[in-house]
């Protein structure tokens, strides 16, 4: 409505007091620059998600996009939906299936994303939403333990809560802590990367993320570009040498299945067409659906407990080592004991062989075939046999 000349040719098609308060507010001599913040232009990059989220249900509740927390990563935005912060109720759920699990029906917007800098090892091809499971108490850290959904597509997530819990050194290897630094407020894996990768980023460029807790400035674009971007992708690559962050003695895990279904039904079209207004080809290609079951309520535990104390250590491996001494010394003894009874055994049935040899030897008559003249055989009458009482006495035979 205003010209190059900040006047309005066509006064006609206003109303006098709408014309008034163009007039006014063309007028620019104490109009004040803001001061350049680089959060208040990131907060403003990207798709609003009041803008994306179309539909959103909670345990039969209906949410909104007020209902989540805009938080930045170093990649992107993350929107933390039951945030609990500023005063919100956490909202839980004790049961599982349907009726208790979250619904997001989501329009993507695929067409106007887009690479930042160009083609990198970070370009995505194909549109869509990355979700990330974790416990309130840790930060968002949303490279790993994450899944993504795309457009086009019904995506049925069933996650189940573990609990896991180590043993404290020297036990285990895990950390310890009840309470975290001043940034978070349980020191666990992801707190750990995130001041890791905060210092790295200090101590190499003097700046700092948006995302990350420190104290130094923010870098401009070029900056961000050419110094911090290439030190994360270096960090990303010796991670593991530099950041040694530990297991958490406490850990809260979240195993997730997925099962996907294609939203390409004529009847899912026209029905969401009608309900949500939706032109059938943003429904075949930037309409997304999440739903997410929990099971918290079948979680596991699993717990370490200690066997032994230190003292009950020392004294078990002394027995222990006690005991084989004695069973090696006892093992030996039985080892001469058989051997003596072997030879015992043997000496005493050489020795009877030899004893019933000889009573055998003593107890054999002599015979002879034709005795001579000179000599007499004398035989007892009451050593030989008696044929009767009346016959006649014979030789006895050999």
């Amino acid at each position: 409505l205003i010209d190059t000349c900040l006047c309005i040719p066509d006064c006609h098609v206003i109303d006098p007091g709408v014309d008034e308060a163009l007039r006014q507010g063309a007028v620019f001599k104490h109009y004040r620059f803001k001061q350049f913040s680089c959060l208040r232009l990131l907060s403003s990059w990207g798709h609003r998600l009041k803008d994306a989220l179309i539909y959103n249900k909670f345990k039969g509740q209906l949410c909104s996009h007020t209902d989540f927390k805009t938080e930045l990563t170093k990649t992107t935005k993350c929107y933390i939906f039951c945030e609990g912060g500023d005063g919100q109720t956490l909202m839980r759920t004790a049961k599982g299936a349907t009726g208790n699990h979250m619904v997001i029906l989501m329009h993507i917007k695929g067409e106007e994303k887009g690479p930042e800098w160009g083609e990198t090892c970070s370009t995505v091809f194909q549109s869509g939403v990355r979700v990330q499971l974790h416990d309130f108490s840790e930060p968002q850290f949303a490279q790993p333990l994450n899944f993504g959904f795309a457009g086009i597509f019904k995506t049925f997530t069933i996650c189940q809560e573990q609990i896991v819990n180590y043993l404290i050194p020297p036990w285990e290897e895990c950390k310890y802590s009840k309470m975290g630094q001043n940034d978070y407020p349980v020191s666990e894996l992801s707190s750990c990367y995130i001041r890791c990768e905060s210092k790295y980023i200090v101590r190499t460029c003097n700046c700092h993320l948006i995302c990350f807790p420190a104290d130094a400035c923010l870098p401009p674009p070029h900056q961000h570009k050419e110094g911090s971007q290439p030190s994360l992708g270096l960090l990303a690559t010796r991670i593991e040498n530099y950041c040694l962050c530990k297991t958490g003695c406490a850990l809260s895990v979240y195993n997730k299945e997925l099962s996907l279904t294609k939203i390409r039904s004529g009847f899912s079209a026209s029905w969401l067409d009608e309900k949500f207004s939706q032109t059938p080809p943003v429904i075949s290609e930037n309409l997304l659906v999440l739903g997410i079951f929990f099971e918290a309520i079948n979680h596991f535990s699993i717990e370490n407990k200690k066997r032994y104390s230190v003292s009950a250590i020392a004294l078990e491996l002394g027995g222990e080592m006690h005991l084989q001494v004695g069973a090696a010394r006892e093992t030996v003894m039985e080892l001469f004991l058989y051997v003596y009874e072997i030879l015992e055994e043997r000496l005493l049935s050489v020795q009877g062989r030899e004893e019933t040899e000889g009573q055998l030897d003593s107890n054999k008559v002599t015979c002879f075939s034709q005795p001579s003249s000179s000599e007499t055989i004398t035989h007892k009458l009451n050593n030989l046999p008696l044929v009767g009482a009346t016959g006649p006495v014979e030789e006895p035979a050999c």
